[in-house]
């Protein structure tokens, strides 16, 4: 396998693998060089400046280095970019060339210590920004100005996140880590996001855009421990969104994913879990939108939920290739409902009042150690080869689906052999 689910050992992984050199970020641009007590006035590696500074300096296509250490602020939020400039965290401080980026061993923290937003882009720019190997942590959204986006409030301007991690940020509406409501580019890839929480709407992530062209995409993340008074851990509205290959995990909310938009969303290759059944009332996925494109859900595993999936107000969803294990009800429709579906395993539920086509059912999908949340397949399992045909060319790690004939059920796509578990940086 690509990746090992375990939560911390593969954050460990992912970071060991950042490169010890150079990166090349963007061909063109200035290079600027930050540090927590800089003092410089040309952002030099010799003089590095203050990330105030640098912000000032900076351009489109201009990428920010950031030396390692901790960096708060006075303002709110802390950093505002109105320019596309890219955000890289781990630079080791040195001054000689090629430099090294090692988020592991520099680690570079933004700390809004419970009281200041973070970061908050907007720009018209039509270049993209990366921001990657930053822990953004501590952000708070909560006054009656800044409310939406702990640590990322995306206005305005497109945004590559990467192999960040998103730790105890908040707000009051929208998105305790981060929401976004540019109609710009917008991806998040390998990140965590750990503990993080909203009043309203979206624990780690909300994501509202209202005429984007293209599709957002959150994949190969790691969502645990994330809360919403009210909402879920990832609010999906009025946004064509890929969601796939994440790990979520305990999360406390009335959903983990709740699916608000009308536009074309898939839930595709995830691992959706708690460590024992809790609250009967808490959904992996939840889906409400009457007039609505169609919301895929395929080849998910869903263990310990209330309910596995959450139907209201007759949207339109299908089903395809699911595990639903130990959740006290499977699926649950409010009044009429807009469902379709097949192949799906359902096993050790309660309820399970919506079978769909073809299912299988009282077939334990033999996890390899559900004990301790490892929901690959053993090779004897019956999930193996009893898919229906879907497009899709990968599984939650990155492997090759399909493999040996037919599709497997589930986020995993058996495969035989030793196992390698190398870090999502690598895939």
């Amino acid at each position: 396998m690509k990746r090992k689910h375990s939560l911390f050992l593969c954050f460990v992984l992912l970071l060991l693998a950042f490169p010890a050199s150079k990166p090349n970020v963007r061909a063109q641009g200035t290079h600027i060089f930050v540090s927590p007590e800089g003092a410089g006035t040309d952002c030099s590696q010799e003089a590095p400046c203050s990330a105030a500074t640098g912000l000032g300096k900076a351009d489109d296509g201009d990428t920010l280095y950031f030396e390692k250490g901790t960096y708060k602020g006075t303002t709110d939020p802390i950093f505002t970019l109105t320019k596309a400039v890219s955000l890289i965290g781990g630079w080791d401080g040195s001054t000689t060339i090629p430099y090294t980026i090692n988020p592991r061993l520099y680690e570079t923290i933004i700390d809004g210590e419970n009281v200041r937003q973070l970061v908050q882009i907007d720009t018209s720019s039509p270049e993209v920004m990366q921001v990657s190997g930053i822990t953004f942590k501590n952000g708070g959204a909560m006054d009656s100005i800044v409310i939406r986006g702990g640590a990322i409030w995306v206005k305005d301007g497109g945004i590559l996140i990467d192999s960040c991690r998103f730790e105890n940020n908040k707000a009051s509406a929208y998105g305790g880590a981060i929401y976004v409501g540019s109609d710009d580019r917008f991806e998040v890839k390998n990140c965590q996001f750990i503990g993080n929480s909203v009043t309203h709407g979206g624990g780690a992530i909300n994501i509202t855009r209202l005429g984007a062209s293209d599709v957002a995409l959150i994949e190969d993340n790691e969502f645990k421990n994330n809360s919403a008074d009210y909402g879920s851990a990832i609010e999906i509205g009025k946004s064509s969104v890929t969601f796939n290959a994440n790990l979520i995990a305990n999360n406390t909310a009335s959903s983990a994913i709740l699916v608000t938009s009308p536009a074309k969303v898939r839930i595709t290759n995830n691992i959706i879990f708690w460590d024992i059944l809790g609250n009967k009332n808490y959904s992996a996925i939840v889906d409400y939108y009457e007039a609505g494109e169609i919301t895929e859900v395929i080849n998910n595993t869903i263990v310990n939920a209330g309910r596995g999936i959450t139907e209201n107000y007759n949207p339109k969803m299908t089903l395809t290739n699911n595990i639903f294990y130990g959740c006290y009800e499977s699926i649950n429709v409010t009044g009429e409902h807009n469902l379709s579906g097949t192949n799906n395993l359902f096993y050790g539920n309660t309820i399970n009042t919506f079978l769909l086509d073809n299912p299988i059912t009282d077939q334990d999908p033999l996890f390899k150690n559900a004990a301790m949340q490892n929901y690959h397949l053993k090779e004897d399992s019956p999930a193996i080869d009893a898919g229906a045909v879907v497009a899709l060319t990968d599984d939650f790690d990155g492997d090759e689906r399909p493999l040996d004939g037919g599709y497997d059920i589930g986020a995993d796509e058996f495969k035989e052999g030793f196992m390698i578990f190398l870090p999502l940086i690598l895939r």
